[in-house]
């Protein structure tokens, strides 16, 4: 059985980093959103500009992950604001696959100052959000629930 983590908050607010640390602590994959766009989507081209493909590959990532290893921590790296973006997520990895692991939503806080001025270090860089983006991310941010068919909720402060 596999614990698998599904990241849930606002860019800048240390998800991560939070993973880097786990990962240091224990055998863990972490599948990372962002790093597959990077892989597709060169700098001078829109951000979303290959959504589809970046989706498509992030959940064959987290299905061979699943697959292909036992008793390993497995962090799913994006930002998962709401309900509809979770269900999306679960339902294309696959409810039937997931059932057979402990599958734990990690609640980041929604700290706006905080995911601002951490974004700001990163200006420059291909990581850079825009600020009026965050702003409207932390206010479509809704928490994770029990009911959306995690086994457990996990608040990181």
């Amino acid at each position: 059985m596999n614990n698998i983590y599904v990241l849930c908050g606002i860019p800048g607010v240390g998800k991560s980093t939070w993973s880097q640390v786990v990962k240091k602590e224990a055998k863990t994959i972490i599948i990372s959103r962002d790093e597959i766009r990077f892989s597709l989507v060169r700098e001078d081209e829109d951000y979303f500009s290959k959504e589809d493909d970046v989706f498509n590959l992030f959940i064959i990532a987290i299905k061979k992950a699943i697959i292909s290893n036992d008793n390993i921590n497995i962090i799913i790296d994006a930002t998962h604001l709401n309900p509809k973006s979770r269900a999306k997520l679960l339902n294309r990895v696959g409810r039937e696959l997931l059932a057979k692991h402990n599958i734990i939503a990690v609640e980041f806080p929604n700290d706006l100052e905080l995911a601002l001025i951490q974004n700001e270090l990163r200006k420059g860089g291909r990581a850079y959000v825009p600020r009026g983006v965050i702003r409207r991310m932390s206010e479509q941010f809704i928490p994770p629930t029990l009911e959306e068919g995690f086994n457990s909720i996990m608040k990181v402060r």
